[in-house]
């Protein structure tokens, strides 16, 4: 007997109705995420502070915490949120 496994993909993710957990997006695969502990959220909160203050002042890009999902590939797909997250302005412009 052949058990068929489908993949998720970007879009089903962003669909999802909130449950209480924070998910990411593996080759397809949904994994949930474990709530970060206290010490590493202040630490990511300090580093997500710093770095956006810093890219603000600057004018290079905007600064994004950790709730923001990236798709980095397709097909299969995979969305992960980091901590912290940059993209420059030139990128921004050119993704629109």
């Amino acid at each position: 007997m052949t058990t068929l496994t489908r993949l998720v993909t970007a879009e089903d993710l962003w669909r999802q109705p909130p449950d209480g957990w924070r998910y990411e997006l593996v080759r397809g695969e949904l994994r949930q995420m474990a709530p970060a502990g206290g010490p590493h959220g202040a630490v990511a909160s300090t580093i997500n502070w710093s770095l956006a203050n810093h890219v603000r002042t600057a004018g290079l890009g905007k600064v994004f915490a950790a709730e923001t999902g990236f798709r980095l590939n397709r097909q299969p797909d995979t969305v992960r949120a980091a901590d912290c997250a940059f993209i420059s302005q030139a990128r921004l412009d050119e993704i629109g």
